[in-house]
């Protein structure tokens, strides 16, 4: 039984919170826990990390349009990473990104997909932690 239906069955609506000592620290109520148990505060408790997809593909700036519309036809996903490898330390660095809408706004304007992905990436990126609370970035967003 959970601790809720526990509550229910025994009507219980207050529950007084205690140390190892049983001294008195505080208190709680249904009500409380309900409220603190909303979506909304549990993306105060998550990370980025919890969420985050990893092995993200990625292309260079050089590529064209067309190939990553193939690219992203052929792995079945909705967005690329535009990103740069520093050769010394090969860390891949975000430059931009292209989403499947962008692809079908290029093709509605008659763009000619031949042009590189750095011509036509939304860029700057806004970028975060894996340390943020999933909380603060859906605020950023």
């Amino acid at each position: 039984m959970d601790s809720q239906a526990a509550w229910r069955s025994h009507k219980i609506r207050h529950l007084p919170i205690v140390d190892s000592d049983n001294n008195l620290l505080g208190l709680t109520t249904v009500k409380n826990l309900r409220q603190k148990l909303q979506p909304i505060n549990m993306m105060k408790w998550r990370k980025v990390a919890e969420i985050m997809k990893t092995g993200v593909i990625y292309v260079h700036p050089d590529d064209s349009v067309r190939q990553i519309a193939r690219l992203m036809a052929d792995n079945t996903i909705s967005c690329v990473a535009i990103c740069q490898t520093d050769p010394k330390t090969s860390l891949v660095r975000p430059l931009g990104i292209i989403t499947e809408r962008d692809i079908v706004q290029f093709q509605n304007l008659n763009l000619d997909l031949r042009q590189p992905a750095r011509d036509v990436m939304s860029a700057p990126l806004f970028l975060i932690s894996p340390d943020d609370s999933l909380w603060s970035v859906h605020q950023q967003m």
